[in-house]
């Protein structure tokens, strides 16, 4: 109902700017209830890095423990490069944020431990995209490094 709300309020302004109304009624748009909010419990967790552990994709029990652990949006984690992490200070570099501001994140031993297991295959290119596909191509990213879902 809000939306609907929102473009009446709109068009009756437009309206009124362009001549075809004196005055327009305010119309008061209620506001949005907050989305739900829910956090996994730790038996969920476990569960779901159990169920990484069994998939055949290498990648997917360190990207979700990433996601599990540490402030990072999908997009952030997809395109993670190998020059943006520093394992001696445990940290990471975001230098592509959404708000295009770099920013440091600092990691816990779950994510350390999870970067280090596929360390020896992935330290060995030195430059590049931390998670690639089998053919190196990146997972939903575009040209510039920005998520585009996949």
């Amino acid at each position: 109902m809000a939306n609907e709300l929102t473009v009446l309020r709109h068009m009756l302004r437009l309206a009124r700017r362009w001549g075809y109304l004196d005055q327009a009624p305010e119309i008061e748009v209620p506001k949005r209830p907050s989305g739900r909010l829910r956090y996994l419990e730790l038996d969920e967790i476990a569960r779901l890095l159990a169920a990484c552990r069994e998939s055949r994709n290498r990648y997917l029990l360190a990207i979700v423990t990433i996601a599990v652990n540490v402030r990072m949006r999908k997009g952030e984690i997809l395109g993670l490069e190998l020059e943006r992490i520093n394992l001696s200070t445990a940290t990471i570099t975001l230098d592509k944020t959404r708000n295009g501001k770099p920013r440091g994140v600092p990691i816990n031993r779950a994510v350390y431990d999870a970067l280090t297991d596929l360390q020896p295959d992935v330290t060995q290119r030195r430059a590049g995209l931390f998670f690639t596909k089998p053919d190196q191509r990146a997972w939903g990213l575009d040209s510039h490094g920005v998520y585009r879902g996949s």
